[in-house]
C-alpha cells in the first residue's frame, strides 16, 4: 500500500494506493465526504473494491487529514474550484488520466459530479454514493428528519440551533440520536471514528464551507447545486445510498432522473454509512456495476 503526497501551488496532498495501477482493471478515485473530513472511513468501501484485484486511489483533501491545513484561510479560499483542481492534478500526477473511475460519498459526491460535467476524457463511470443534488434540498429533508424525532430531542436540536449553542453537552446528545438513526447505526468503526477525530481537530473546512451543523448551511457550499447540470454527466453512474440515510430517497430520485445513464440502489435499512453497516450488499452492487463499466 503506497502512501506518498502531492506537492501543489495549495500545499501537500496526501494520498495513498490500494493495489497496482498497472492492473488492466481500470482504477477507482475514492472522494471523502465533510467536507472537512480524512479519507480514513472510506478504507472499509476501499477495501471491498479492492477485493476484486482493482486498484483504489485514497486521498485527504487539502484542509484534511494527513494533508496541508491551512485554518486561518477565509471561507472565499474554499471553493469547489479548489478542490476540483486538486482532484484534476492528483489524477494527472497518478498518470491515469487516459481512464479512470471515480466514486464520492457525500460531499465527495457532490465534488464527482463536478469534476463529471466538466467531460474529463478519461472519466467513464461515477459510483454516487449517498450524495445530494442541493445544500438547500438537503436542508430541507434533513429537516424533515429532525422533526420526526421524538418531541425531546427535536426541541433539544432546535433550542440549540436558534441560539447558536451548537457546543452545547446538551445539544452533542441530541445529535447523536439523530447519527445513530441517519448517519452511522452501528458502532462506530475505528476507520469511523478516526474521520471525526480529524474533523475535530480541525473543523474549519467544515464550519467555512458549510456551516456549524448538519442541518444549518450558512458557509460557502450554502447555494451550490447541481441540479440544472446533471444533464452534462454523459458517464454511466450508479446512485447508491440507504432508505435510512439523510441524504434521502427523495434526494436521489433527482439524481436519478436527471442523469442520463445512471442506475439507483436503494438499500433496505441502511443509512447514511451504507458500505460499512451492509458490506456485502454494497460490494456486490458496487463491483458489479465496475465490473460491468470495464467492457
Amino acid at each position: 500500500m503506497a502512501k506518498t503526497f502531492m506537492t501543489w501551488e495549495a500545499g501537500k496532498t496526501y494520498y495513498q494506493v490500494i493495489g497496482d495501477l498497472k492492473s488492466k482493471l481500470t482504477p477507482v478515485v475514492l472522494l471523502h465526504g465533510g467536507p472537512g473530513f480524512s479519507h480514513d472511513y472510506l478504507l472499509p468501501p476501499a477495501r471491498l473494491i479492492n477485493s476484486t484485484g482493482r486498484p483504489v486511489i485514497l486521498y485527504d483533501q487539502i484542509g484534511c487529514g494527513k494533508s496541508t491545513h491551512n485554518p486561518e484561510a477565509k471561507a472565499d479560499y474554499w471553493t469547489v474550484d479548489l478542490f476540483l483542481e486538486e482532484l484534476s492534478l492528483l489524477i494527472k500526477h497518478l498518470c491515469i488520466g487516459e481512464n479512470y473511475y471515480v466514486l464520492g460519498q457525500s460531499w465527495g459526491g457532490m465534488l464527482a459530479m463536478e469534476h463529471a460535467v466538466l467531460k474529463p476524457k478519461g472519466l467513464k463511470a461515477l459510483v454516487l454514493a449517498n450524495t445530494l443534488p442541493s445544500s438547500q434540498m438537503w436542508s430541507k429533508e434533513t429537516r424533515k428528519l429532525v422533526n420526526k424525532l421524538p418531541a425531546k430531542v427535536r426541541k433539544t436540536i432546535e433550542k440549540h440551533e436558534k441560539s447558536g449553542t451548537y457546543e452545547s453537552p446538551e445539544y452533542q446528545t441530541a445529535m447523536m440520536e439523530f447519527y445513530n438513526l441517519h448517519v452511522c447505526k452501528i458502532p462506530f468503526p475505528q476507520e469511523l471514528s478516526d474521520s471525526f477525530a480529524a474533523y475535530e481537530s480541525d473543523p474549519s473546512v467544515y464550519s467555512k464551507m458549510w456551516g456549524p451543523s448538519e442541518f444549518t448551511i450558512n458557509g460557502t457550499l450554502k447555494d451550490w447545486t447541481i441540479v440544472k447540470r446533471l444533464n452534462k454527466i454523459d458517464v454511466k453512474a450508479l446512485i447508491i445510498s440507504g432508505t435510512d440515510d439523510e441524504a434521502t430517497p427523495a434526494m436521489q430520485k433527482v439524481l436519478v432522473n436527471g442523469i442520463k445513464r445512471s442506475k439507483q440502489v436503494l438499500i433496505k435499512g441502511a443509512s447514511h454509512c451504507t458500505a460499512m453497516e451492509h458490506p456485502l450488499e454494497w460490494m456486490q452492487e458496487v463491483n458489479a456495476f465496475l465490473a460491468k463499466a470495464d467492457k
